[in-house]
C-alpha cells in the first residue's frame, strides 16, 4: 500500500480500511488465481475465472456489493470440493466462515487453467446473450453458463481459440478474445444457429495478452501485448505504431 494516494487511492469504504494487519485495497479474499474478472456491463455483477491449484477450476458469480469483504474459500476450499489446508491450520477454521460457492467447477481432460470471461450483452450473439462466457487456455473450448448456481448450463459455444489468454469487451458491448501464441484477436460473431464463429482483428500482434475498453467510444479498443505494447485498434484494425 505504499502507493496509496499516489498512483491509485483506496475507497473509505472498503471492508478492510481501518482493520490492523489487513491491506485496505483488498475488496474480496480466498481467491486463489483469478485469471480474468469482468463487470457485467447490464447488472454490475461481478464474473470471476479462478485457476484452481489442480483439483479443480472455478467460476465465480456474485454481486459487485455482495463481494465486499467476501470469501471466495481458497485454501480451504477448491471449487466446490474441500482444497489443500483445513483446520487446524488458522487460514481455515473450523467452524468455517460463509464461503461463497462457486456458479460452476470443473475437471477437464487436456485442460485446468480456467480464463474467466464476460457476460454476454452483444444482441447480435443471440440465445447466448445473459450467459456467461469462460474459457480454459489449454483446450480453447469457448463455453457458457448460464448465472444461476442451481443450473448453471454449461455448453460449448461450437467454438475453439488456442491459448485464449484474455477476453475483452468493447463499448458497446461487442465482445473479443485473444489467442496469445497464434498472434490473433478475434471478435466474437453469431454462428446463425445459436453458438460463436469469430472474425480476426487485422494485425499484426505480438502476444496478444489483454484487451481494454476505451469507455463511452465503441470504435476503439486497447489491445496489450505481452512484451508491453498497448496498441489502439480503431475501426476493427490496429494503428501501425502501438
Amino acid at each position: 500500500s505504499g502507493q496509496a494516494g499516489v498512483s491509485y487511492r483506496i475507497p473509505l469504504d472498503n471492508p478492510f480500511v481501518g482493520q490492523a494487519g489487513a491491506a485496505p485495497e483488498v475488496y474480496a479474499i480466498g481467491l486463489r488465481n483469478p485469471f480474468r474478472f469482468s463487470f457485467d456491463r447490464q447488472t454490475g455483477d461481478l464474473l470471476i475465472g479462478d485457476v484452481g491449484g489442480g483439483a479443480r477450476e472455478e467460476i465465480d458469480w456474485i454481486g459487485g456489493a455482495a463481494a465486499r469483504g467476501a470469501n471466495f474459500g481458497w485454501p480451504c476450499r477448491e471449487g466446490k470440493v474441500a482444497g489443500p489446508v483445513g483446520p487446524p491450520d488458522p487460514r481455515c477454521p473450523s467452524p468455517g466462515p460463509a464461503y461463497v460457492e462457486p456458479l460452476f467447477d470443473y475437471q477437464r481432460s487436456g485442460g485446468m487453467a480456467v480464463t474467466g470471461g464476460y457476460v454476454v450483452r452483444d444482441p447480435s450473439l443471440g440465445t447466448l446473450v445473459g450467459r456467461a462466457l469462460y474459457t480454459d487456455f489449454f483446450d480453447g473450448d469457448i463455453r457458457s453458463l448460464a448465472p444461476n448456481p442451481a443450473s448453471p448450463g454449461d455448453a460449448s459455444t461450437g467454438l475453439t481459440v488456442p491459448n485464449p489468454a484474455s477476453f475483452g469487451e468493447d463499448a458497446s458491448g461487442r465482445l473479443y478474445v485473444t489467442d496469445l501464441f497464434g498472434n490473433e484477436v478475434h471478435r466474437l460473431t453469431s454462428n446463425g444457429s445459436g453458438g460463436l464463429s469469430s472474425a480476426p482483428l487485422p494485425g499484426p500482434w505480438d502476444g496478444p495478452i489483454a484487451i481494454g475498453t476505451v469507455p463511452g467510444d465503441p470504435e476503439r479498443l486497447l489491445v496489450g501485448e505481452r512484451g508491453g505494447d498497448v496498441h489502439l485498434v480503431v475501426n476493427g484494425a490496429s494503428l501501425s505504431k502501438p
